[in-house]
């Protein structure tokens, strides 16, 4: 019995051959293609070359129109020298407390768009603005500050000074 003979990869032959038609080679394969093909192909590639453009140049406007549109003002607004800023006080409804009690502190301030930073070394703050209350848990004597800022970015600072006993 014979058994049939198994080629793992076949083997390829390429014979020069001589042709009156374009060659192409793409790849190290050669195409051999006649002129209705390469209408054909040339057809198809400028339709599609055409359309592309179109698109291309669809895509680009859409690409400015939103970037223009999403783009911030790089502008910043100028301190207005008019704008009336004024911090006159801060002030605390007794500057002598217990350990543990509130007081209640007012920052007195004119202007646009106000914010009140309150800070001190110790203690908790409640509230918000212009108005806070403070508690401290043990026995010293703090300052605390508050920074008042206004939409063109005038700021000032005042603290007060608050002893805590038993």
């Amino acid at each position: 019995m014979l058994n049939p003979v198994r080629v793992a990869d076949p083997v390829r032959v390429m014979v020069p051959v001589r042709v009156s038609w374009p060659v192409f080679r793409l790849n190290s394969n050669i195409y051999v293609f006649n002129y209705f093909e390469i209408f054909i192909l040339y057809i198809c590639n400028v339709k599609t070359l055409r359309k592309m453009r179109k698109l291309i140049s669809i895509l680009c406007l859409v690409t400015v129109v939103i970037l223009a549109s999403c783009s911030k003002s790089k502008t910043t607004p100028t301190p207005d020298t008019n704008a009336t800023f004024k911090f006159s006080s801060i002030s605390a409804n007794d500057t002598v407390v217990k350990v543990n009690d509130l007081i209640t502190l007012t920052a007195n301030a004119t202007g646009d768009g106000l914010n009140y930073e309150w800070s001190a070394a110790y203690g908790t703050f409640t509230g918000n603005g212009a108005k806070r209350e403070w508690t401290v848990c043990h026995e010293d004597k703090f300052t605390i500050s508050c920074t008042v800022t206004d939409k063109y970015s005038h700021s000032e600072t005042k603290t007060i000074v608050v002893r805590s006993h038993n």
